[in-house]
């Protein structure tokens, strides 16, 4: 079957409009003011465009595209710092960086492809025909990245694509050569197989039920982590866990085994996980026991949330999870939401901002400041604490799927902390956000997961070993669920659990000494443990 992939059409009129030397396309890119993001972006993109769209011969379309790559990837990462890590819906200017960065992934696949139709089926060992399929796997997988990254659905038809490349290279024999790639920042080198598990495992982590910056880790990780995967043909007998079948006609990247047996096809493959989890497994307990990542070769970016994205990745590729409640459909119903700890703690207080108790225990001089409230704050309207109404969608006993259309004034991110009810004479449940999407700027979709039936609003604040004390936070208190073997726990803003740290709660009639004992969570938007009295 010949190879299918989407091009723009070629125009000759276009040829006298770009420089098309190697050479001065070298010395012009070379003086390109890269800290002019937006001028040098948009002079990039208008030549690539042109370079796409005009009949070049295949070696000089790699070439220009081989120059092209280098500055690209510059701005793209300037890019991304403007809308990666930001709540739905993204503003304007971050939404146009998004736009730009899926522009120029895009971009970039379209001339590698066309450099793989225009070598055929050609056998003949060449290295630029491989690092052109090699590229184009590469540069779609950006594509899915930077829709990951902005939870927007990522273009029709990727998958197919991505599939037919990898099936098109393993007819060739061409899979695992080696070429040189100077975007890869682990080895400097890869593979065609190597690039497509990348864009594989990438998938199915689950980004959109990920923090966008610990995706872009993941992307980044995977540079030096993908070979560990091993990738071959579907036997009728799979395992259970830490396999996964890839359908080369499908527009996905594949599914997790459940064990079933399989019958084998030509266009079925294996991505097996084990030995990925086994090295993640080591390297989760190592950093747990106190080994920088630097010393595991791991990025230092990963000294934040580097075992929080172990522990995900273990699970995902792993594990194998599978759903454990049926969702009932049950679509435009309409259920307040508010969205963070500090709105959820003023409507569990009956819309009135929390008041610490006048009992006089613990630590005084700061204990009638509250942290992120603020004094001007107080003396003000509390119109950043408003809920909003949303529509269900489905619901199951775990968790409940969300949309807002139209204005959204809350934006909301992974790991947001929720409080939601269906009418006012009901008590506000606590929820946590699992995944996020937005189609776009009107409209933003969200999956979540149960906590707690109930919380209870109160104060927290820490105290150092040097009696430095922090103001007051906002914080709730989860109440224990012993049918689901669920201890009480508090749920605070980031960074306010240590092991074994004192900390004081006020509940707005006494202040009590506790001590942190065990992180049960950590989100983008809060973190839960469990406590003890001290």
């Amino acid at each position: 079957m010949a190879l299918e992939l989407s091009v723009p059409d070629s125009s000759a009129r276009l040829l006298a409009q770009v420089e098309l030397d190697p050479h001065k396309v070298e010395r012009w890119l070379a003086g390109l003011p890269l800290l002019n993001t937006a001028g040098t972006a948009q002079k990039l993109d208008d030549t690539l465009i042109a370079y796409n769209r005009m009949p070049l011969e295949p070696d000089l379309r790699f070439a220009l595209l081989e120059l092209y790559r280098p500055p690209i990837q510059q701005i793209v990462l300037e890019l991304q710092k403007q809308f990666v890590g930001l709540p739905l819906p993204l503003p304007e200017r971050a939404r146009r960086m998004a736009e730009q960065t899926l522009q120029f992934q895009r971009e970039l696949a379209y001339g590698y492809k066309q450099v793989v139709l225009a070598h055929g089926e050609t056998a003949a060992l060449r290295n630029d025909q491989v690092a052109a399929l090699q590229r184009a796997i590469r540069h779609l997988t950006e594509v899915l990245a930077a829709s990951y990254l902005s939870y927007s659905p990522f273009p029709v038809g990727t998958w197919k694509e991505i599939h037919a490349l990898y099936a098109h290279a393993e007819k060739l024999g061409f899979g695992e050569v080696e070429i040189e790639d100077a975007l890869s920042t682990a080895t400097g080198k890869g593979t065609i197989v190597s690039a497509y598990k990348h864009a594989l495992l990438l998938d199915l982590c689950d980004p959109y039920h990920l923090p966008s910056r610990m995706v872009a880790h993941i992307d980044r990780f995977l540079e030096s982590h993908a070979s560990l995967a091993e990738l071959g043909v579907a036997s009728r007998q799979v395992e259970s866990v830490c396999q996964f079948l890839i359908d080369l006609r499908a527009d996905r990247a594949g599914v997790a085994n459940a064990g079933q047996p399989v019958e084998p096809v030509d266009t079925l493959r294996l991505l097996n996980t084990v030995e990925l989890a086994r090295t993640l497994h080591i390297q989760l307990t190592t950093l747990q026991a106190g080994v920088p990542p630097s010393a595991l070769g791991l990025p230092a970016e990963l000294y934040a949330d580097g075992e929080e994205m172990l522990r995900r990745l273990v699970h995902v590729w792993g594990v194998n999870p599978k759903r454990v409640f049926r969702r009932n459909a049950r679509p435009n119903l309409d259920i307040d939401v508010i969205i963070g700890t500090d709105a959820i703690n003023y409507w569990l207080n009956g819309g009135r901002r929390f008041l610490p108790s006048a009992a006089f225990v613990g630590p005084h001089p700061q204990r009638t400041c509250v942290g992120t409230f603020g004094k001007k704050q107080l003396e003000a309207e509390n119109t950043d604490h408003e809920y909003s109404v949303w529509q269900l969608q489905d619901e199951s006993a775990g968790g409940m799927s969300l949309r807002k259309t139209g204005l959204v004034k809350r934006p909301v991110r992974v790991g947001d902390l929720l409080a939601t009810r269906f009418s006012e004479d009901q008590p506000w449940s606590i929820s946590v956000v699992r995944w996020v999407r937005s189609p776009n700027p009107s409209r933003v979709e969200i999956g979540t997961q149960r906590m707690a039936p109930s919380a209870q609003p109160v104060l927290v604040k820490t105290v150092t070993g040097d009696k430095k004390e922090s103001d007051f936070l906002a914080a709730l208190l989860l109440p224990e669920i012993p049918m689901l073997k669920q201890p009480q726990t508090l749920v605070t803003p980031r960074n306010v659990f240590r092991p074994n740290r004192i900390l004081y709660m006020d509940d707005g009639h006494r202040l009590e000494r506790l001590v942190g004992k065990q992180l049960i969570e950590l989100s983008a938007g809060f973190e839960r443990f469990q406590f003890q009295p001290s």
